[in-house]
């Protein structure tokens, strides 16, 4: 991530503390006194929050956005189940934060339920608008996934209220605000399932507690048939990651030469190089990384960000900004 700032947000300078620094990356050198998340990767733009706040940020040129009157620790219980996203409405020429709460039902008030609340925020409008509440679905953990961003809709896995725990993954339109189930891949049960994006298709991964875990990709968006395993790593001593087990891997992006794969673990651990042609895998240690450059326990997570000059600010020039990016994306310039 071409990050060079220090902290992007006031109101996160208590939090996190960055030096820069000549190599691609960003080292913590003080540990965060509030959990601080970027739950989203969007044409150069970063979304982050944490209990003081919530922004969005663009490290190239390194202005910021703060959020105050869409995101409010007083608003939800620690125990209450929270989801976000965050992505490029094409459409209409937008930016938009979406946010899902589902209230614990120990501590329900007159005016809440056990539905999962939704809003959206558009940087464009610079407003935010509650749309109707999802009746069917649960979420799985108290911080669970960010959106993840692919073809106009941002997707998350949830657990349907009647077949829990039955992973489904939940897309959200950001054009037309709605959101629909996309099918699943004809995979074994047993499997404990993340969404991500490699390649600008959506994937997914399907771990296996203790065995293995495979990586799909879905090469048209919304068509069962084109759910395609990309490979399938185990957990053995011959890849020298036996201990992985622990690990809920996902895919973060290609090599340049694209016969490799980098992926993530969910916890900040540990990070995995997949060669496909080789069919071999091999632990790798990022730059920065807590477990070799800090002696205390710090969790990290990667996002894929490239650079660009779309401003975050709310006026007229984000919508020109983001159509010029996102047509030299269609050329491959």
């Amino acid at each position: 991530m071409p990050c060079g700032a220090p902290s992007p947000h006031k109101s996160f300078t208590d939090s996190v503390e960055v030096v820069y620094n000549n190599y691609t990356g960003v080292r913590i050198v003080k540990p965060s006194k509030f959990s601080t998340y970027v739950f989203g990767s969007c044409n150069g733009l970063l979304a982050m929050y944490n209990r003081r706040g919530m922004c969005l940020w663009n490290p190239s040129t390194k202005k910021h956005q703060n959020l105050p009157q869409f995101w409010s620790h007083d608003e939800y219980n620690r125990n209450d189940k929270i989801l976000v996203g965050f992505g490029y409405d094409s459409i209409n020429n937008d930016y938009k934060v979406i946010k899902m709460i589902q209230y614990n039902s120990m501590y329900l008030s007159s005016n809440k339920n056990d539905k999962i609340r939704v809003t959206v925020y558009s940087l464009k409008g610079n407003s935010s608008t509650r749309i109707d509440d999802l009746n069917d679905y649960y979420i799985r953990y108290l911080r669970g996934d960010s959106g993840v961003a692919v073809s106009g809709s941002l997707h998350w896995v949830v657990w349907s209220q009647e077949k829990r725990p039955d992973d489904l993954i939940l897309a959200f339109d950001l054009g037309n605000e709605k959101f629909r189930e996309l099918p699943k891949p004809q995979i074994m049960k047993g499997y404990f399932l993340r969404v991500a994006e490699l390649g600008g298709s959506l994937a997914i991964s399907c771990l296996h507690l203790g065995t293995f875990v495979e990586i799909w990709v879905m090469k048209e968006h919304g068509i069962t048939e084109s759910w395609t395993k990309l490979f399938r790593i185990n957990y053995d001593k011959q890849h020298g990651i036996s201990d992985l087990y622990r690990c809920d891997m996902k895919p973060l992006c290609f090599s340049e030469t694209g016969d490799e794969v980098l992926l993530d673990d969910n916890y900040g651990v540990y990070s995995v190089l997949y060669d496909l042609e080789q069919k071999s895998a091999k632990r790798v240690t990022i730059f920065g990384s807590p477990e070799r450059e800090s002696k205390i326990p710090v969790k990290i997570s990667a996002s894929i960000c490239v650079r660009s000059l779309v401003p975050v600010n709310f006026n007229s020039e984000i919508a020109g900004s983001a159509s010029e990016l996102q047509g030299k994306k269609r050329k491959g310039t």
